[in-house]
């Protein structure tokens, strides 16, 4: 039996002989480094040739990744911005019904993106228009979007309606908040927790056929703060303010704020029905005694970045903790619970799938071998661009798709995004 590489490649051994059952194994089917299709062929004396192909993909190259519940989304070095993995309310693809994509899809956008922030079924970016705006698309139920004239994001992405536009934006569980070029931070969806920080408790519900109630859009947070950066959490946003100080609002039932608070909100209580009174913030409150503050990621809890590149953490149940310095940050995810460190790895300091044994005291390297410069938050899956190449690579939960390697199989350990395929 005879073997040949066609279009790239090589293959070793080129001859095998042929077992008695009329089988021959090839040794080692190497595929080329060019974009396209291989080809092996088998030959076998005067039989007809067997041909095996398979398709030779470039990685994808991003200039920042994001993580949702089961979807991903990335800006790619050229400004475009692609999603895939679970689709049920457009967050992947506003244009098309399918539970789910396989394969990055590209996000209509009237410009190129400059940065981006995933939510848990929503995502949001800033584009480069003059002046820069935020558009948002996926789940829009607490009317996270700024605009509740839809309950699902199959109408595509939707601009925010704030005239002076932003610079930047974050994505919570519901709720979304932007920074205009001043430092006055908007927040929208979802309040009822005085996530918002417009000094009241505020709901928002869009029905299927877009019927908002008690949605208002987009409302400047009180208060005379200006800040440099936000980070809108599960119930709860904090900002760094322009001098570096730790700013907080919302759900505190955990101190995750950072300072006690009194208990003006209430929350449901499935279990034996009614409502209770639980403990929040409705305007933004400064954490006292704390480092001068560079930036800041909110989930469950929060961590903040210092400058000097030690990690602060406020989280339920009421844990506060300095990071050991295992390494100096420079970099820390959306959710504030892993960050990269100045020697380009990547830390985690709570439990996660690929982190179970992490603690607020005893961070956890990911290891994998990843020099990065970038990784996202974990839900099920988490994903990170490679320093050497910009490329992007996935792992963990794939039930939907959010690898983007082209099959619903998990891997646990990190495998390229392949690059979105030519229109």
């Amino acid at each position: 039996m005879r073997f040949e590489a066609i279009g790239g490649g090589s293959v070793t051994p080129e001859v095998a002989v042929t077992a008695a059952d009329g089988r021959a194994s090839v040794g080692t089917w190497t595929l080329g480094s060019d974009v396209g299709v291989d080809t092996l062929v088998a030959r076998a004396g005067a039989l007809p040739p067997v041909y095996f192909t398979a398709r030779v993909s470039a990685p994808f190259r991003a200039l920042a990744v994001v993580t949702g519940n089961e979807s991903t989304c990335a800006i790619a070095l050229g400004g475009e911005v692609y999603c895939l993995g679970a689709n049920p309310r457009g967050q992947v693809n506003g244009a098309d019904r399918a539970g789910f994509f396989i394969l990055p899809q590209r996000v209509p956008l009237p410009a190129k993106a400059v940065s981006i922030s995933g939510g848990y079924n929503h995502t949001c970016v800033i584009t480069d228009e003059v002046p820069s705006q935020a558009y948002c698309w996926g789940d829009n139920s607490t009317g996270q979007l700024g605009d509740a004239v839809t309950r699902s994001g199959f109408g595509g992405p939707q601009k925010v309606p704030v005239v002076e536009g932003f610079v930047s934006v974050t994505a919570g569980m519901d709720h979304s908040c932007g920074l205009n070029t001043a430092g006055v931070a908007y927040c929208w969806g979802n309040g009822i927790f005085g996530q918002l920080g417009t000094g009241d408790i505020t709901g928002c519900y869009v029905s299927d056929i877009g019927m908002p109630d008690g949605c208002r859009g987009p409302r400047p947070v009180v208060g005379s703060a200006r800040f440099a950066t936000l980070a809108a959490g599960v119930s709860h946003t904090c900002g760094v303010t322009l001098t570096g100080q730790l700013s907080c609002w919302g759900l505190n039932d955990g101190g995750q704020l950072g300072f006690a608070t009194d208990t003006p909100c209430s929350q449901a209580d499935y279990y034996y029905g009614g409502t209770s009174p639980v403990a929040c913030a409705l305007t933004p409150q400064t954490v006292l005694g704390t480092p001068v503050f560079s930036a800041v990621g909110a989930g469950d809890g929060t961590c903040a970045l210092a400058v000097a590149g030690t990690v602060s953490c406020f989280r339920p149940p009421r844990v506060v903790a300095l990071i050991p310095p295992v390494v100096s940050f420079a970099r820390i995810t959306p959710d504030g619970e892993c960050g990269v460190g100045s020697d380009d790895n990547a830390y985690c300091w709570t439990g996660h799938f690929d982190a179970q044994s992490a603690s607020f005291s005893d961070p956890r390297s990911l290891g994998y071998g990843l020099v990065v410069t970038a990784i996202t938050s974990g839900h099920s899956h988490r994903c990170a661009i490679l320093k050497s190449d910009a490329s992007v690579v996935c792992w963990g939960g794939n039930d939907s798709g959010p690898l983007g390697i082209g099959t619903t199989l998990a891997r646990d350990l990190p495998a390229p995004v392949l690059a979105p395929p030519r229109p």
